[in-house]
């Protein structure tokens, strides 16, 4: 080792043995006046003083003075920078403790060293000096370090800890192994901090939470909720709110009551209310006969609807969808037939129509029970027939539907029959994708026109213009 990095790391032992008997500086005035993070809303990494807020400086008493915490916060609200910049001040100003977090994975176990890592580096004066250095843990000369694991059946059982972190734990796929590996040093009286947003209420997470706010287990409930950061106020919420896949899932994610961060997250409207797409009506002009369209068909034989929407670009706002023709076939005598190029009115006759009267760039739709029909128009030559896979492209479809619709981006007349079909529509919601797909409320519902809009918009707004 270098002589200097030597000298340097003496001059801090020396430092660190003149403060041994010295009382810690206090840990809220400490992280205020000294601490600096990154900033966690930029778009470029910039570092700012960590100035704390009320609830965070409230949350530090308590994790001073509270020896086993649970703690509920919504999102992005600096309670895990908090959570760590506390803990370097308890490894820099108390010798001997070792501090173990257990993230959800890897990348977070990392990130957690990583943030610790750059908050120890920014202080103009360190009370101890680095020893340990890498990316599953950071140790200082007075034998005090931190060490992060990621998930996994054992992680940190083979530790004994002075203060326990499990990060995020109803996000940890092995939440209950690692909370029952850890519990040895919860039952001997050890510190403890749980902290999560809420993901349903069948986890050990909402099952201690549950139990803490029964005061049937050793932990001290903490709610944190969405408006404890400055700044966010009811115009805030609910422009996070209508880019949300649902309403449930947005108050799981930036919850005001406890019970909104655990309520049920099963399937929901496909819109909250009806009055973001009344809000879409507009008058439009004609379409003109060279202006590009897609048409979408959701096709049933049975028991079901057929369904046909044509969107175009909408003519004053490019990057926008003006939806031009809307049409729904039901059953007769239990059969839909869908006809040929010579009857007008049946489905193959209207596809036939738009063809010869319009600019028809792209006719879609799922091709299980089109393929006929799509063979026939495609051997015409006369128009690009592209089928529509209903896996990862529906879902992207019909999540840009809904953004489409609450930022006021598609435009349509007030059909009856598109708006009844999008009020049928609930939103399934695929967790893991963090996407929705639509479906019917009921069975005797149908959401035929609707599903055809998202096709299509989708396809619409991919092709070059």
């Amino acid at each position: 080792m270098p002589q200097a990095s030597l000298q340097a790391r003496a001059i801090l032992e020396l430092r660190r043995r003149a403060r041994a008997n010295e009382p810690p500086p206090d840990v809220a005035q400490w992280i205020d006046e000294c601490v600096t993070i990154i900033e966690p809303q930029g778009d470029t990494e910039s570092i700012i003083p960590f100035r704390l807020w009320p609830a965070q400086a409230r949350l530090l008493g308590d994790l001073q003075h509270e020896r086993q915490i649970i703690i509920l916060k919504a999102r992005q609200l600096g309670i895990t920078w908090l959570v760590l910049a506390y803990a370097m001040w308890l490894c820099l100003f108390r010798d001997n403790r070792t501090v173990i977090i257990i993230s959800k994975d890897l990348g977070s176990a990392n990130e957690s060293i990583r943030r610790v890592r750059g908050m120890f580096t920014r202080l103009k004066d360190k009370p101890a000096a680095l020893t340990v250095d890498n990316t599953s843990e950071i140790g200082w000369s007075n034998d005090s370090r931190i060490k992060a694991f990621a998930s996994s059946s054992d992680a940190g059982s083979s530790f004994t800890g002075s203060l326990l972190i499990l990060d995020e734990l109803a996000k940890n796929p092995n939440a209950d192994s690692v909370y029952t590996s850890a519990k040895p040093t919860i039952d001997d009286g050890g510190r403890a901090i749980i902290l999560s947003t809420a993901k349903g209420t069948n986890n050990i997470f909402a099952r201690q939470w549950e139990n803490a706010e029964a005061g049937i287990n050793s932990f001290k409930p903490i709610f944190i909720p969405w408006n404890e950061r400055p700044g966010r106020d009811a115009q805030w919420y609910a422009g996070v709110a209508s880019s949300a896949l649902s309403m449930a899932h947005h108050m799981q994610e930036y919850p005001a009551t406890s019970k909104e961060a655990f309520q049920s997250l099963a399937d929901s409207p496909f819109l909250d209310a009806m009055e973001w797409w009344d809000a879409c009506k507009e008058s439009l002009p004609a379409l003109g006969k060279r202006e590009p369209i897609v048409v979408a068909l959701d096709a049933a034989t049975s028991n079901d609807s057929f369904g046909l929407v044509a969107v175009s670009r909408h003519p004053s706002r490019p990057s926008d969808i003006a939806v031009r023709f809307v049409h729904e076939w039901r059953p007769v005598n239990g059969l839909i037939r869908f006809g040929t190029a010579d009857e007008p009115e049946t489905p193959r006759g209207v596809v036939e129509r738009l063809i010869n009267d319009y600019n028809v760039n792209q006719l879609t739709g799922d091709p299980y029970q089109l393929h006929d029909l799509f063979q026939s128009i495609k051997e015409q030559g006369r128009i690009k027939v592209k089928p529509f896979p209903q896996g990862g492209e529906r879902l992207e479809a019909d999540n840009q539907l809904k953004r489409l619709i609450i930022e006021k981006r598609i435009a349509h007349d007030g059909d009856k029959t598109l708006r009844r079909h999008i009020e049928n529509a609930d939103a399934k919601i695929d967790d893991e994708a963090h996407k929705l797909r639509l479906l019917k409320r009921h069975s005797d519902l149908k959401i035929d026109c609707a599903v055809c809009c998202s096709m299509a918009a989708k396809r619409c707004l991919d092709l070059s213009y």
